[in-house]
């Protein structure tokens, strides 16, 4: 049930459309839980201890949380799907909700006007997610995300060549076939 509430919000925040690939083709969801369940999702490599200051009375210090980052995205999970219970009446989950009214409430999250339990915003909620949903759709495959290099493909990124001597004398623009690290190991 998380996962299907990340994958829509994904979605929406990274929408397929006539250039390529949304989110979920893209999936990203996949990438955001192998993130989160390693150090990233833990915050291993980040002072934890506080005192901590509400962002706004130290706002040089940007948002300060006791709670790691698979805490935040547990309490900002539950909240998306309490706000679609609680805004449409049939009481559906997030992922069971129109196009139209997730990006309501996504809305509504990024201008922090959703309350959530817990010492975080629901505007800082917002903002991780669309942090990591754009990670997970650029981020190298090998990482969980960006499904077939489609996320390179549609910027036309090469990804990670061995090298480029056989294009760097080129006067006009080179389009390399894109490469993962993956990819390399495998020759």
């Amino acid at each position: 049930a998380q996962f299907d509430t990340i994958d829509a919000a994904t979605e929406q925040i990274f929408p397929k459309t006539e250039v390529g690939p949304g989110a979920k083709e893209l999936l990203v969801a996949y990438y955001i839980d192998h993130q989160l369940a390693g150090s990233f999702g833990l915050n291993s490599r980040e002072y934890m201890t506080g005192p901590f200051f509400p962002a706004e009375a130290v706002p040089q210090q940007g948002y300060q949380t006791h709670l790691n980052r698979q805490q935040v995205f547990n309490l900002g999970i539950t909240a998306l799907n309490t706000e679609a219970a609680k805004k449409f009446d049939e009481k559906p989950k997030f992922a069971d909700l129109t196009e139209e009214q997730q990006i309501e409430i996504l809305k509504d999250f990024e201008a922090d006007k959703v309350k959530l339990s817990g010492a975080v915003s629901s505007s800082f909620f917002f903002t991780l997610l669309r942090k990591v949903t754009i990670e997970g759709v650029y981020a190298d495959p090998m990482y969980g995300g960006n499904k077939d290099m489609a996320g390179w493909k549609m910027k036309n990124f090469p990804g990670h060549q061995t090298n480029y001597m056989n294009v760097l004398e080129k006067d006009e623009f080179v389009k390399i076939a894109p490469m993962s690290l993956n990819s390399q190991h495998q020759h």
